[in-house]
Order: structure tokens, then C-alpha cells, then sequence
């Protein structure tokens, strides 16, 4: 079938700038509600966002103190066990100057007696400085040449022998001074 349209020209322009408002309005309104949309879904977005931010500094501050209380515990750890090493340091070099004063016990003759005793600490042992009195040179000799044969002591030097004087009343002896240089294994 064929149409025939017998309205006049105008009438379907009017009709057809009508259809054209009308797409105009229709696209208009579609892009107005797209825009409210995505306007409505960022906003969502962004509160879901916000919230989370919130919620991980809330998160973050009970960690902070966490962490604040961990290295507290760390340097109280830190302290104790340097207080730990030094007790343990210091039980060791208890032990360790008994057994030098009983080696030295056993190598000392009965003629000799001790005046003074200094020990400085070095990297393969200590060295001990010995200052004593004798009566004769042999107790001296005897002494060095136990000390030397003993395994725990090393480097044994005999470093001066001096007069100390004595020997003016009928029973006393004069006495010797001397000084000795070593290095203790112990």
C-alpha cells in the first residue's frame, strides 16, 4: 500500500521540530539522570572511602601504641641482657682469679711472701705484675722457674732485685726485694 499524505508542508515540520524537541527533552533527561548516577555512585564511593580511612587510623593508633609498648620491651630485653653479660662477665672472672691465686699458691715458696699484685687486661690474657720480698736470691730464682714451668702462666720475666734493707739485730735476715712480669692463660 502507498500513503499519501495530504496534510500541508508545514504541518509536518511543525511536527517534526515537535519530534525533535521532544529527543532534544528525552537526551537531556537521559544525560541529566547518567550524570546523577555516576554523581551518586562517586559519592558512594567516596563515604565508602572516608570510612575506611577513619576506621584505618582508628586501626593505626592502636598500633602505634602497640608498637610503642613492643620497643619498650625491646630496650628493657636490651638492658637486661647487658646486666645479664656483665653478671656473667663478672661470675667468670671470679672464678677465673681464684684459680690464678691458687696456681700462684702452689708455684710461691715458703722463704717468699708477696707485697703487691696488679693485672692489666690484654687481648690473649692478663698480665700480672708481682712486687714481693725474699731472704735469698735462690727462693727468687726457684719462684721464677716454678712459674715458668707452670702451664697457666707464660712470659715469666724477673725485672729487678733489690736490698730492702734488714739484717741489723742478731736474728734477722736480710731481705731481698723483687718485681716479675707474666702473662696468666686463666
Amino acid at each position: 500500500m502507498i500513503k499519501i499524505n495530504l496534510l500541508p508542508r508545514d504541518l509536518k515540520r511543525e511536527e517534526g521540530a515537535k519530534h525533535q524537541t521532544q529527543f532534544a527533552i528525552l537526551g537531556v533527561i537521559a544525560l541529566i539522570c547518567l550524570l546523577l548516577i555516576v554523581y551518586v555512585s562517586k559519592m558512594l564511593a567516596w563515604s565508602k572511602k572516608e570510612k575506611e580511612l577513619k576506621a584505618a587510623n582508628a586501626e593505626l593508633e592502636k598500633m602505634s601504641v602497640l608498637v610503642q609498648a613492643v620497643e619498650q620491651k625491646q630496650l628493657q630485653k636490651e638492658m637486661l641482657d647487658r646486666k645479664w653479660g656483665i653478671i656473667d662477665k663478672l661470675l667468670q672472672g671470679r672464678f677465673r682469679w681464684a684459680m690464678i691465686m691458687d696456681e700462684m699458691n702452689i708455684c710461691i715458696p715458703k722463704s717468699i711472701w708477696l707485697t703487691g699484685m696488679v693485672s692489666t687486661k690484654m687481648d690473649n690474657g692478663n698480665l700480672i705484675s708481682l712486687n714481693g720480698m725474699a731472704f735469698d736470691n735462690f727462693a727468687i730464682a726457684d719462684f721464677v722457674t716454678t712459674l715458668d714451668d707452670d702451664p697457666y702462666f707464660d712470659n715469666v720475666e724477673l725485672i729487678a732485685i733489690s736490698d730492702a734493707g734488714g739484717g741489723g739485730g742478731k736474728d734477722s735476715k736480710p731481705t731481698l726485694n723483687f718485681s716479675i712480669t707474666m702473662t696468666s692463660k686463666l
